[in-house]
């Protein structure tokens, strides 16, 4: 009993210690830039839920909180009409309107530059990768993504989720460019 207690023990451990202050860290810490160099950016993400007809409770945050990228998620024609309202303020838009709770809406302040829209894993869940010039000229990438999660109703595992988010690690790899991943993951 002993033994099979301490190899159950060892087993959680082993899934619950690479989530505690007790294990290395994956993510370096942000360092501090003197006060002339900071560079912040407003970026909301809102996932609407397509039945949703609430759009107006949108329009009027995005109106309130005046985000510089405003990413919205199972957004389908009818939330693309509401959001028409904010257009002027949002030059820059990628727009993949679809029905089955995976369109996707990129409205941007600042340039979007050769923004395009992939179906890295399955042919009707899109994703936008474009880059993005920041207000002192840098350019870094930004990637939108709503993979498939894995639920009763979707996916029994998360296999095509983590496959996605593994493309576009890759990517961001490749590039060694500064990169925002932003999305419902």
């Amino acid at each position: 009993l002993f033994i099979v207690l301490s190899i159950t023990l060892a087993f959680q451990l082993r899934m619950v210690l690479p989530y505690t202050k007790l294990w290395k860290k994956e993510v370096q810490k942000a360092k501090d830039k003197p006060e002339g160099q900071v560079h912040q950016l407003k970026i909301m993400v809102s996932n609407v839920l397509t039945p949703n007809d609430e759009t107006q409770k949108l329009v009027d945050l995005v109106k309130h909180r005046q985000p510089d990228i405003l990413i919205t998620l199972e957004t389908d024609k009818k939330w693309e009409k509401a959001l028409q309202q904010i257009e002027s303020d949002y030059p820059y838009t990628v727009k993949v309107p679809l029905d089955n709770l995976y369109g996707m809406h990129l409205y941007s302040k600042l340039e979007l530059i050769d923004p395009e829209v992939k179906y890295l894993m399955i042919d009707d869940i899109p994703s936008i990768h474009t880059q993005l010039r920041l207000q002192g000229g840098r350019v870094i990438w930004l990637y939108c993504l709503h993979p498939m999660p894995p639920s009763p109703t979707e996916a029994d595992k998360s296999t095509t989720r983590d496959a996605e988010l593994l493309m576009v690690g890759k990517h961001i790899k490749e590039n060694e460019q500064t990169a925002i991943l932003a999305g419902d993951l």
